[in-house]
């Protein structure tokens, strides 16, 4: 943890590495294609150039995306309505439960 919090940056293929940066507001650089990719740069898009210059430069708003990819994309399982949730995902996939 002191080594993502006094970095400049997280540099990680695809690790929740990523994810812990994002908690310090740290901007990230993705190798690999990952579920959190939105505000990172990434060199599969951009190269390795390319990502890096924008890493420097990056300002996401951390806690919006934090709380978007957390509490609206992903099923939260402490919450009362998660079982609901779960049954109807996977319905919607085709699954006959």
């Amino acid at each position: 943890m002191p080594l993502v919090r006094d970095c400049d940056y997280v540099v990680t293929q695809n690790s929740g590495v990523a994810m812990t940066g994002y908690f310090h507001q740290k901007p990230v650089v993705l190798f690999g294609k990952v579920d959190f990719h939105h505000i990172a740069a990434k060199v599969f898009e951009s190269g390795e150039n390319g990502a890096f210059d924008r890493v420097g430069q990056m300002q996401p708003d951390y806690s919006r995306y934090l709380f978007w990819f957390l509490q609206k994309m992903a099923i939260n399982a402490g919450r009362p309505d998660a079982e609901d949730k779960i049954l109807a995902a996977v319905r919607a996939r085709g699954w006959d439960v």
